[in-house]
């Protein structure tokens, strides 16, 4: 006597030894079961194989805003903006138009000087503040001048010149991102963000 691995119930085979099913209806049950755990298997194993593509992917790295940059633990800006805005500037006031709440109903993390025009500054800390989405997308180019006057109290006049000045050419890596991405990650999660 066998048991039935749908039903349990014991049963004598009555094609051949092998026989996992009491008859067709636990039969065809079995295969449905099968299906869905083999499917399962795929989409753990598909997910598994992104997430080393995507570690080995400077592109993910580097990417800002979006689905992707959360999953898989977060990529370095992802840590590094959620700790500007979360930690280091939770309680200062927007950099170009001193607002204490954001216009434009949240807050983005804020580069002086662009990604574009100065990728080198792209994760440095000095160059990244808290400001409002509004203040930083919706602006008619003439928020350098108040981005200025809004960090020199922060960071003082002479850093802000060198961050003028540095023209520096930097290729990024994937392992001083992963540096980045973790050393921030644990800073958010000493000061309890998640």
């Amino acid at each position: 006597m066998k048991k039935c691995k749908v039903c349990k119930n014991p049963f004598e085979p009555r094609f051949n030894t092998l026989q996992p099913t009491c008859g067709v209806p636990c039969a065809i049950e079995l295969t449905k079961i099968q299906a869905k755990d083999a499917e399962k298997a795929k989409k753990r194993q598909n997910k598994k194989d992104l997430k080393e593509f995507k570690e080995n992917d400077l592109s993910w790295w580097l990417q800002v805003g979006g689905d992707e940059c959360h999953r898989f633990g977060g990529n370095t800006g992802y840590w590094l903006h959620r700790w500007i805005r979360l930690v280091r500037d939770a309680d200062k006031p927007c950099p170009m138009c001193g607002s204490d709440t954001p216009k434009g109903g949240q807050w983005h993390a804020c580069h002086y000087r662009s990604r574009g025009a100065a990728k080198q500054l792209r994760f440095e800390p000095d160059n990244i503040y808290k400001g409002c989405h509004t203040c930083n997308t919706r602006t008619q180019g003439d928020t350098g001048a108040r981005f200025r006057a809004g960090i020199v109290p922060r960071i003082g006049e002479d850093r802000v010149k060198e961050l003028d000045e540095d023209n520096t050419i930097h290729r990024w890596t994937i392992e001083e991102c992963r540096e980045i991405r973790d050393k921030y990650k644990s800073l958010c999660k000493q000061e309890g963000v998640k």
